[in-house]
């Protein structure tokens, strides 16, 4: 039975449509008893026989479709981003939404190409801009769990199709109400891996080789994305990592092509472009500079990003600048 949350003072005639709406969307079941019951579905590595393994897909599959449905299609996207007043909103997932989530993280790179993966994740990313927090939450799921576990082949082969989902997604870029250009740029910055929180889910040097073979795909998101200074900030993190050596040299060039064209607007605080930037700066000159130094468009693009900042009288800009004048290398 479902539990009614205590209504206190509030009148009854006002929530009994949400109350109504809850007893829908939960359709009877225990969510937390379901999350307990069925956390070993994340453990698919343990079948080997093919035929078990695909009762198994379909189980994890019909519990995520179960958590999904309620939810239903544009026009109930629409009537919950125009209300929020109502006590059962669904558009940010609950906490056994996460779980479902997690669930789907850890089963995907699990499986084989013949076993179909794309059934389990796409119904998530295909929610786009339409309900823009599941499929951010799910995305950052996607990551973390995977950062736990160690990012596998498998993990690198359904990201890779995730992008190319989502690329040809017309639901990613626009839709008829309420998401605009920025929750779109939201979505694919949290696609390619940068966290909102401003750190990068992938650092590790050992995914160097395979996040080098993402260039095509990090090339078409800068060109689409890094004049925007969220974007650009994000980026100039992400070039930070170690993972991302083999960029540094296109990420410095693209970098310094698109903060000259900057309006005053970008360096609002708010976007907190400048400590993006001198983090990568400084990034460069304590590990990288020896590289950097030894390719002159590479150290003129960098030169060209410090020269912007220290025109802007960013103090560690001037430092740095400083630095450079003083100890040449």
């Amino acid at each position: 039975m479902l539990a009614v949350p205590v209504l206190g003072r509030l009148d009854t005639s006002k929530v009994a449509g949400s109350v109504r709406r809850g007893i829908e969307i939960c359709n009877g079941f225990d969510v937390q008893l379901i999350s307990k019951a069925f956390d070993w579905i994340k453990n698919i590595d343990d079948e080997m026989n093919p035929e078990r393994r695909k009762v198994w897909v379909s189980t994890v599959d019909g519990l995520a479709s179960a958590f999904r449905r309620p939810l239903g299609g544009t026009e109930e996207a629409r009537k919950e981003s125009e209300d929020t007043n109502h006590h059962f909103d669904r558009s940010i997932p609950s906490q056994v939404d996460l779980w479902i989530f997690d669930v789907v993280a850890s089963v995907v790179p699990k499986l084989s190409e013949d076993e179909s993966p794309e059934r389990l994740w796409e119904p998530f990313l295909a929610f786009g801009l339409e309900r823009h927090h599941w499929t951010e939450m799910f995305l950052t799921s996607w990551f973390l769990t995977n950062k736990h576990t160690g990012y596998s082949k498998g993990f690198f082969r359904e990201w890779r199709k995730m992008i190319a989902f989502a690329n040809d997604n017309k639901n990613w870029r626009e839709i008829d109400f309420g998401r605009g250009r920025y929750e779109s740029e939201k979505l694919f910055r949290h696609l390619m891996g940068f966290s909102e929180f401003g750190f990068v889910h992938i650092e590790n040097n050992n995914c160097r080789a395979q996040i080098a073979s993402f260039k095509t795909e990090y090339l078409r998101w800068a060109d689409e994305f890094l004049a925007r200074p969220d974007s650009a900030r994000q980026f100039a993190r992400f070039l930070c990592a170690p993972c991302a050596e083999d960029y540094l040299h296109d990420g410095l060039r693209l970098l310094a092509e698109v903060i000259e064209q900057f309006g005053e607007h970008a360096w609002q605080d708010y976007h907190h472009l400048e400590s993006g930037l001198l983090q990568l700066l400084n990034y460069v000159w304590d590990d990288t500079w020896e590289i950097t130094n030894g390719n002159a468009e590479t150290k003129g693009a960098y030169m060209s990003v410090l020269k912007v900042l220290a025109d802007r009288q960013t103090p560690g800009a001037l430092v740095l600048q400083d630095q450079i004048a003083r100890e040449p290398r």
